[in-house]
Protein backbone atom coordinates (compact mmCIF):
# COMPACT_ATOMS: atom_id res chain seq x y z
CA UNK A 1 0.00 0.00 0.00
CA UNK A 2 2.96 2.01 0.75
CA UNK A 3 4.60 1.56 -2.52
CA UNK A 4 1.07 2.54 -4.23
CA UNK A 5 0.79 5.68 -2.78
CA UNK A 6 4.49 6.48 -2.92
CA UNK A 7 3.81 5.92 -7.13
CA UNK A 8 0.44 8.14 -7.28
CA UNK A 9 2.33 10.79 -5.42
CA UNK A 10 4.82 10.78 -7.81
CA UNK A 11 3.06 10.73 -10.90
CA UNK A 12 0.84 13.82 -9.36
CA UNK A 13 3.94 15.42 -9.31
CA UNK A 14 5.32 14.45 -12.58
CA UNK A 15 1.82 15.63 -13.65
CA UNK A 16 1.39 19.26 -11.94
CA UNK A 17 5.30 19.75 -12.59
CA UNK A 18 4.77 18.78 -16.46
CA UNK A 19 1.11 21.43 -16.48
CA UNK A 20 3.39 24.04 -15.02
CA UNK A 21 6.14 24.15 -17.48
CA UNK A 22 4.08 23.10 -20.42
CA UNK A 23 4.50 27.13 -21.55
CA UNK A 24 8.43 26.65 -21.46
CA UNK A 25 8.11 23.42 -23.71
CA UNK A 26 6.44 25.53 -26.38
CA UNK A 27 8.77 27.91 -26.98
CA UNK A 28 11.97 27.45 -28.30
CA UNK A 29 12.41 30.22 -30.07
CA UNK A 30 15.62 30.65 -31.23
CA UNK A 31 18.21 33.94 -31.97
CA UNK A 32 17.96 34.67 -35.34
CA UNK A 33 20.76 33.51 -37.82
CA UNK A 34 21.53 35.06 -40.71
CA UNK A 35 19.73 33.06 -43.49
CA UNK A 36 19.18 32.26 -47.31
CA UNK A 37 15.33 33.66 -47.03
CA UNK A 38 13.33 35.08 -44.22
CA UNK A 39 9.87 33.56 -43.55
CA UNK A 40 6.89 35.95 -41.68
CA UNK A 41 4.28 32.94 -40.76
CA UNK A 42 0.88 34.24 -41.39
CA UNK A 43 -1.53 34.75 -38.34
CA UNK A 44 -1.26 36.61 -35.00
CA UNK A 45 -2.35 40.55 -35.21
CA UNK A 46 0.70 41.38 -36.95
CA UNK A 47 3.36 41.03 -34.88
CA UNK A 48 5.27 38.18 -36.69
CA UNK A 49 5.48 40.80 -40.13
CA UNK A 50 6.80 43.89 -37.99
CA UNK A 51 9.14 41.50 -36.65
CA UNK A 52 10.07 39.84 -39.82
CA UNK A 53 10.65 43.36 -41.20
CA UNK A 54 12.91 44.16 -38.64
CA UNK A 55 15.11 41.69 -39.05
CA UNK A 56 15.34 41.93 -42.55
CA UNK A 57 16.40 45.77 -42.66
CA UNK A 58 19.24 44.45 -40.31
CA UNK A 59 20.41 41.97 -43.02
CA UNK A 60 19.30 38.50 -42.08
CA UNK A 61 18.13 37.14 -45.53
CA UNK A 62 21.42 37.02 -47.44
CA UNK A 63 19.39 36.56 -50.17
CA UNK A 64 17.37 39.39 -49.88
CA UNK A 65 14.18 37.86 -50.43
CA UNK A 66 11.46 37.80 -47.90
CA UNK A 67 8.27 35.68 -47.91
CA UNK A 68 5.04 35.69 -46.38
CA UNK A 69 2.54 33.68 -45.93
CA UNK A 70 -1.26 33.33 -45.14
CA UNK A 71 -3.22 36.22 -44.12
CA UNK A 72 -3.22 38.68 -40.85
CA UNK A 73 -6.01 38.87 -38.54
CA UNK A 74 -6.40 42.68 -38.12
CA UNK A 75 -8.78 44.07 -36.09
CA UNK A 76 -9.45 47.12 -38.30
CA UNK A 77 -8.45 49.11 -41.04
CA UNK A 78 -5.84 51.02 -39.64
CA UNK A 79 -3.68 48.02 -38.77
CA UNK A 80 -4.22 47.22 -42.48
CA UNK A 81 -2.96 50.06 -43.88
CA UNK A 82 0.26 49.48 -40.99
CA UNK A 83 0.63 46.54 -43.09
CA UNK A 84 1.31 48.20 -46.17
CA UNK A 85 3.12 50.69 -45.37
CA UNK A 86 5.37 48.76 -43.37
CA UNK A 87 6.20 46.83 -46.53
CA UNK A 88 6.19 49.75 -48.72
CA UNK A 89 8.85 51.67 -46.60
CA UNK A 90 11.30 48.46 -46.22
CA UNK A 91 11.07 46.16 -48.65
CA UNK A 92 10.58 46.35 -52.90
CA UNK A 93 8.32 43.94 -54.37
CA UNK A 94 10.62 42.85 -56.27
CA UNK A 95 12.30 40.76 -53.70
CA UNK A 96 8.88 40.54 -51.25
CA UNK A 97 6.83 37.17 -52.13
CA UNK A 98 3.66 36.69 -50.45
CA UNK A 99 2.05 32.71 -50.58
CA UNK A 100 -2.00 33.29 -49.93
CA UNK A 101 -4.31 31.86 -47.71
CA UNK A 102 -5.67 29.46 -50.21
CA UNK A 103 -2.30 28.25 -51.21
CA UNK A 104 -1.03 27.67 -47.68
CA UNK A 105 -4.11 26.67 -45.70
CA UNK A 106 -1.89 25.96 -42.09
CA UNK A 107 1.80 25.43 -40.56
CA UNK A 108 2.19 22.32 -42.52
CA UNK A 109 1.41 23.38 -46.05
CA UNK A 110 3.38 26.38 -45.44
CA UNK A 111 6.73 24.71 -44.17
CA UNK A 112 5.59 21.67 -46.95
CA UNK A 113 5.43 25.02 -49.54
CA UNK A 114 8.71 26.72 -48.48
CA UNK A 115 10.80 23.63 -48.38
CA UNK A 116 9.99 22.68 -51.89
CA UNK A 117 10.67 26.18 -52.61
CA UNK A 118 13.85 26.02 -51.15
CA UNK A 119 15.29 23.22 -53.32
CA UNK A 120 13.83 24.22 -56.29
CA UNK A 121 15.93 27.44 -56.12
CA UNK A 122 18.49 25.95 -54.24
CA UNK A 123 18.57 27.42 -50.66
CA UNK A 124 19.88 25.65 -47.66
CA UNK A 125 18.91 27.76 -44.48
CA UNK A 126 15.23 29.65 -43.56
CA UNK A 127 14.70 32.03 -40.38
CA UNK A 128 11.09 31.44 -39.97
CA UNK A 129 9.12 34.59 -37.33
CA UNK A 130 6.25 33.27 -35.62
CA UNK A 131 4.30 33.48 -31.76
CA UNK A 132 6.63 31.97 -29.62
CA UNK A 133 3.87 29.48 -28.42
CA UNK A 134 4.03 28.34 -31.83
CA UNK A 135 7.61 27.39 -32.14
CA UNK A 136 7.51 23.80 -30.84
CA UNK A 137 4.64 22.55 -33.36
CA UNK A 138 6.69 24.31 -36.07
CA UNK A 139 10.08 22.41 -35.21
CA UNK A 140 8.11 18.81 -34.90
CA UNK A 141 6.23 19.44 -37.93
CA UNK A 142 9.65 20.81 -39.62
CA UNK A 143 11.23 17.74 -38.57
CA UNK A 144 8.72 14.68 -38.81
CA UNK A 145 6.32 16.18 -41.54
CA UNK A 146 8.42 18.31 -43.61
CA UNK A 147 11.62 16.71 -42.97
CA UNK A 148 13.98 19.85 -43.39
CA UNK A 149 16.89 17.97 -42.02
CA UNK A 150 16.91 15.16 -44.37
CA UNK A 151 16.27 17.06 -46.95
CA UNK A 152 19.95 19.13 -45.79
CA UNK A 153 18.02 22.57 -45.08
CA UNK A 154 18.45 24.45 -42.12
CA UNK A 155 16.03 26.53 -40.46
CA UNK A 156 15.69 28.90 -37.35
CA UNK A 157 12.69 29.64 -35.37
CA UNK A 158 12.69 33.25 -34.07
CA UNK A 159 9.80 34.21 -32.17
CA UNK A 160 7.72 37.64 -32.39
CA UNK A 161 8.47 38.78 -29.39
CA UNK A 162 9.55 37.63 -25.82
CA UNK A 163 6.81 35.89 -24.09
CA UNK A 164 7.04 37.05 -20.73
CA UNK A 165 4.37 34.48 -18.91
CA UNK A 166 5.63 31.38 -20.74
CA UNK A 167 6.46 29.95 -16.94
CA UNK A 168 3.21 31.33 -16.11
CA UNK A 169 0.86 30.46 -18.66
CA UNK A 170 -1.81 29.32 -16.37
CA UNK A 171 -2.31 32.15 -14.74
CA UNK A 172 -3.78 34.17 -18.31
CA UNK A 173 -7.02 32.52 -20.19
CA UNK A 174 -5.71 33.60 -23.47
CA UNK A 175 -1.99 32.06 -23.00
CA UNK A 176 -3.48 28.74 -21.58
CA UNK A 177 -5.88 28.50 -24.92
CA UNK A 178 -3.17 29.59 -26.99
CA UNK A 179 -1.29 26.53 -25.37
CA UNK A 180 -3.59 23.81 -25.27
CA UNK A 181 -4.78 25.00 -28.67
CA UNK A 182 -1.28 24.89 -29.96
CA UNK A 183 -1.50 20.76 -28.31
CA UNK A 184 -4.29 19.80 -30.18
CA UNK A 185 -3.30 21.20 -33.35
CA UNK A 186 -0.16 19.45 -33.17
CA UNK A 187 -1.69 16.21 -32.35
CA UNK A 188 -3.91 16.77 -35.73
CA UNK A 189 -1.00 17.77 -37.66
CA UNK A 190 0.64 14.62 -36.85
CA UNK A 191 -2.30 12.34 -37.65
CA UNK A 192 -3.46 13.97 -40.70
CA UNK A 193 -0.07 14.33 -42.36
CA UNK A 194 1.03 10.49 -41.83
CA UNK A 195 0.01 7.42 -43.25
CA UNK A 196 -2.79 6.25 -44.08
CA UNK A 197 -4.49 10.06 -43.47
CA UNK A 198 -1.99 11.79 -45.84
CA UNK A 199 -4.45 9.85 -48.61
CA UNK A 200 -7.30 11.77 -47.79
CA UNK A 201 -5.60 15.40 -47.75
CA UNK A 202 -5.54 18.09 -49.92
CA UNK A 203 -2.04 18.32 -50.05
CA UNK A 204 -2.00 14.40 -51.47
CA UNK A 205 -4.42 15.30 -54.13
CA UNK A 206 -2.53 18.62 -55.27
CA UNK A 207 0.32 16.62 -55.09
CA UNK A 208 -0.05 13.81 -57.75
CA UNK A 209 -2.43 15.75 -59.60
CA UNK A 210 0.24 18.30 -60.53
CA UNK A 211 -1.44 21.19 -58.78
CA UNK A 212 1.32 21.43 -56.20
CA UNK A 213 4.26 22.09 -58.51
CA UNK A 214 2.24 25.12 -59.69
CA UNK A 215 1.99 26.50 -56.53
CA UNK A 216 5.32 25.88 -56.02
CA UNK A 217 6.07 27.65 -59.32
CA UNK A 218 3.90 30.19 -58.51
CA UNK A 219 6.14 31.62 -55.59
CA UNK A 220 7.80 34.46 -57.11
CA UNK A 221 8.60 38.12 -56.04
CA UNK A 222 5.37 40.23 -56.48
CA UNK A 223 4.83 42.26 -60.62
Amino acid sequence: MRNKVIVFTLLCSFLIYGIFSLGDFMDVGQAPKKSDIIVSLGGDDGKRLRKAVELYTQGYSSSALFIHTGQNRYTDERDKRKEALLLAENIQKSRLIHIKIGTARNTVTELLLIRDFMLKHRFKSVLFVSTPMHTRRIRILADQIAKYKENGLEYTLTPSYQWKSSSAYLYSKQEREYVFLELVKLGYNLVKYKYPFLFFTRYYSRLHNGEWEKDINMIKPLP
